[in-house]
């Protein structure tokens, strides 16, 4: 059995445009932090997925895919970000993730980020994202290229 890989990483970047064109802001950061708390005072824990799957249901949690829970999340006021520490777990999208950075010798942060998973509305004219509800936190590749293609490109 594989042990644990513990990472501290960022989640979220605050007002500032993300990726997808988005704009968290700081006051919703905050809010997300509070929604985060409040899952774990209920005693469910938070576990991700990896590369959550666009067409599968955005507000639960897919066994199959999950690799890892969220240990614990804080505002960062000089990085004007929210970062987190998650924990690997021994599930098969779990070892898959320490299996590639291990065997590569690559780092979290070069081949993946963590994002909130949730709903919201988007203001169309700010970009700004509201009424955010919190579902999970996700690891999701980065680049172009999925996981499984990397991977399996590399451990032919």
């Amino acid at each position: 059995m594989m042990n644990r890989m513990k990472i501290k990483t960022t989640f979220l970047y605050l007002d500032k445009e993300n990726s997808n064109e988005r704009i968290y802001t700081k006051e919703l950061g905050c809010k997300i932090i509070d929604q985060f708390k409040n899952i774990l005072q209920n005693g469910i824990g938070c576990f991700g997925e990896l590369n959550c799957d666009i067409n599968g249901p955005w507000n639960a949690i897919m066994l199959t895919n999950v690799s890892h829970t969220v240990e614990d999340i804080s505002f960062n006021a000089s990085d004007n970000c929210i970062e987190g520490t998650i924990n690997l777990l021994n599930t098969p999208k779990g070892n898959q993730i320490m299996d590639m950075l291990k065997e590569n010798n690559l780092n979290f942060d070069d081949c993946f980020v963590v994002r909130p998973r949730g709903f919201g509305t988007l203001n169309k004219e700010t970009k700004e994202v509201e009424n955010y509800e919190l579902v999970s936190f996700d690891i999701i590749t980065k680049g172009e290229d999925s996981f499984t293609s990397f991977y399996e490109l590399n451990n032919k």
